[in-house]
């Protein structure tokens, strides 16, 4: 089907990077990215420069609630994808998106993407060296040739793009480097776990250009089979290449220049159902139960046979080309320029219904490419730091989707077949002004404020037609609709410097997300355009350190007045079922966040992070007067994650760290409307590790078990209840082990 798409990407591009990238390792056969050491004694906690406010500061300093993890820190963790850092950010959720093995559904502190349809945006923006990622579909990057990861909550419009209402995740890779460093790394595991690693990095002209290359390939087998035809779903299957470019042909002009590709091939991933599912006849109007809703608990190896109408498609392909200019005018003004261009081509094959029958199964296409640009002025001096800059982006989305519902309907016993078909097309323009300066006004007195301004214009086209034994039964001819919509962000914060080791801040900002069109709707009212998303932030935080380095508190306690939630409900019933979005809700939300982190001995490393989140609903519109909306989805009252860590010294034997994690859920909704079953109950996840690492830190050897108590738990949801009772949970991996060997030079 792939093949038929008109916007589908062809292989040449994938094809010419992957050899780019064994071209560039064979020229350079001493190079790789130099790791950090894994296992290395602490006997403080370490400081992190971040890049939060787009400059160099430490982390400590910023009055920005951000959370950062070095490499270090990632491989310490066993991250292996964006969905590692669940547990790690206080009042975050970052899970694979349903029914998709490379979408990441992010919420934070209550805000996200309910709905992961390429027409609605996402509320919390995802960078990859500064350049924004539009769509869920193909966020859920892997962890590898990256440097850190910074997290950053609240509204961060002054700095960022476009649509970071709920917050920003910042993902930054490792430069090349002028000296020959490298690694190599391979892993295996149960359920066929494979992993394997390699970097390369040198110079190409000696203090001018270097180079770097890094692949990446991924694959287990599937955590759920089918016991009726041994097929296995729920694998992974992935592999990724970047090869990157470091310019500096004198000492105030640095380019870089990165290119990356993604390919996936998996089996797609498989939910279960969770309530009974029903069929109508139109003939008589009796409702005939189909399937009752499940009484014992998920199991992965007793999944029951599903259906299948369209194959087993699951394939990403996703690339990117950035290009990174930065030029120091003088020694207190920068020039930087961010171009980017993104194409992604997702192809989907669904059983949204999660069971044997044909009632939610689909196909869905999506072709996806967008150009940015960004131009920032950097101004700094020991009083005075702004960032001011112009922005662009022009992004272009094609979708097609087929949907079979063949075991819906009958007519006086007769099965009806029943299929669904759309297309649609989406053009956005994106511009925006924006400017965020600090000014010292004492030693210890600073303020901090910013002002963005955007336009988003949207140009969408629609055509729908539902088929019933194959003649038309209710079509929405194309239509060609258009909204912009201006917003003006500001933020204010006011720092204080307490001591050189503890430091306050109170900030007031505002975030938008943009306004849209529903690519759900089933009549011509629901595609009128939906307005953006609106919150006004209030925060208050402190960052400590304590007795040398050696404990750290940061925390803060914020209030959000959220309106103009963008909801995707359910009207009608059956066949004259519809989904319309509307701007259903306002809430004003509160909560508290706790980071600490302890050295309290040499080699001893302890942590731990707390959320408290109360994101009730104030108020909720829903054309079903049934329909019960008290909790926001993905927001539990608390998260939280304990870990543990001890380094041996193992004299001429290098080192070896032990390590562990607790993470800890509240109960979770899974869905806008708070449906019984798609919620997840408070649960307890436990992993260990161990790794040894050389005297030289050269080798490195790590043993990991993830979901020790192998625990059952839903980590995301369908819900399309006016359609054949359809709630359908996807569940997080069982337990799992890993044997890491790699080589660092």
């Amino acid at each position: 089907m792939e093949d038929q798409l008109p916007w589908g990407r062809r292989r040449a591009f994938g094809t010419s990077l992957l050899a780019a990238t064994a071209l560039t390792t064979s020229m350079l056969p001493g190079l790789a990215h130099a790791q950090q050491s894994q296992s290395a004694a602490a006997t403080a906690v370490e400081e992190i420069t971040v890049t939060a406010q787009r400059r160099a500061e430490t982390q400590q300093k910023v009055p920005i609630a951000v959370t950062a993890f070095t490499e270090r820190d990632l491989a310490n963790h066993t991250t292996d994808d964006l969905s590692g850092l669940q547990g790690a950010v206080p009042n975050m959720e970052l899970v694979q998106g349903r029914g998709s093995a490379t979408a990441a559904n992010i919420t934070i502190r209550g805000i996200g993407q309910p709905d992961p349809l390429p027409t609605f945006d996402p509320g919390v923006g995802v960078y990859v060296d500064d350049v924004y990622i539009a769509r869920v579909q193909g966020a859920l990057f892997d962890v590898y040739d990256t440097s850190q990861i910074e997290v950053l909550r609240g509204p961060q419009g002054t700095l960022y793009g476009k649509n970071t209402i709920g917050g920003a995740v910042k993902i930054t890779t490792t430069e090349p480097s002028f000296t020959p460093t490298g690694y190599a790394q391979i892993g295996l595991g149960d359920y066929g776990q494979v992993n394997a690693k390699a970097g390369f990095s040198d110079a190409i002209v000696p203090g001018e250009l270097a180079a770097s290359a890094a692949f990446f390939d991924s694959q287990h087998d599937g955590y759920v089979t089918d016991t009726v035809t041994g097929q296995k779903y729920n694998d992974k299957d992935t592999k990724a290449g970047r090869v990157s470019l470091l310019w500096t042909p004198n000492p105030d002009l640095t380019v870089h220049v990165n290119v990356d590709e993604t390919v996936d091939r998996p089996m797609p991933n498989l939910g279960r159902s969770e309530s009974f599912l029903y069929q109508e006849d139109l003939g008589t109007g009796a409702v005939k139960i189909l399937q009752l809703a499940p009484t014992t608990r998920f199991n992965y190896t007793t999944q029951q046979s599903i259906s299948s109408s369209f194959g087993n498609l699951n394939a990403l392909d996703n690339t990117g080309i950035g290009i990174t200019t930065d030029y120091r005018i003088n020694e207190n003004l920068t020039f930087k320029s961010i171009s980017a261009f993104r194409d992604l081509s997702s192809r989907q094959d669904l059983d949204i219904d999660g069971s044997r029958f044909e009632l939610g199964d689909a196909y869905v296409g999506v072709g996806e490419n967008q150009t940015s640009q960004e131009f920032q002025i950097n101004y700094d001096t020991a009083q005075f730091n702004l960032v001011g800059g112009f922005f662009f982006e022009h992004e272009h989305v094609k979708t097609d989707q087929l949907a079979n519902a063949n075991d819906f309907l009958t007519l006086f016993g007769l099965p009806l077949t029943t299929l669904r078909t759309r297309e649609d097309d989406t053009e956005d323009d994106s511009y925006a002004g924006f400017v965020n300066g600090t000014y010292h006004i004492t030693a210890p007195l600073s303020i901090n404020g910013g002002l963005r301004y955007g336009i988003e214009s949207k140009d969408y086209t629609d055509a729908t037609a539902l088929y019933i034994a194959g003649a038309p039964s209710g079509v929405l001819p194309q239509q060609t609709l258009h909204a912009t919509w201006y917003n003006l962000a500001p933020r204010f914060a006011v720092q204080y410097q307490l001591s050189d080791d503890a430091m306050s801040y109170a900030s007031v900002s505002r975030g938008f997300k943009s306004g849209g069109f529903n690519g759900r709707a089933e009549e011509p009212g629901d595609l009128q355009p939906y307005a953006p998303e609106k919150v006004w932030t209030y925060e208050l935080g402190a960052k400590t350190d304590w007795f040398e380095h050696r404990l750290r508190l940061n925390g803060d306690v914020f209030y959000n007045d959220y309106t103009d939630f963008q909801a995707r409900v359910a009207s009608g019933n059956g066949l004259s079922a519809a989904f319309p979005v509307l701007n259903a809700a306002s809430a004003n939300t509160k909560g508290a966040e706790l980071e600490a982190t302890a050295v309290p001995v040499k080699a001893l490393e302890l942590a731990a992070t707390v959320g408290y989140l109360d994101a009730q609903y104030e108020q909720f519109t829903d054309p079903d007067p049934t329909a019960v909306h008290d909790r926001m989805a993905f927001s539990p009252h608390w998260t939280g994650r304990l870990s543990q860590a001890y380094t041996f010294d193992l004299q001429n034997a290098g080192s070896l760290r032990i390590s562990a994690d607790e993470n800890y859920r509240s109960k979770t909704w899974l869905s806008v409307d708070n449906e019984a079953g798609l919620s997840q109950d408070r649960f307890w996840l436990l992993n260990a590790r161990a790794a040894w690492e050389s005297e030289d830190a050269d080798w490195t050897a790590a043993f990991a078990i993830l979901n020790i108590a192998d625990v059952i738990y839903k980590t995301d949801a369908q819900n399309f209840t006016s359609l054949a009772n359809i709630q359908t949970a996807y569940y997080g991996a069982p337990r799992t082990f890993s044997f890491t060997v790699g080589y660092h030079f």
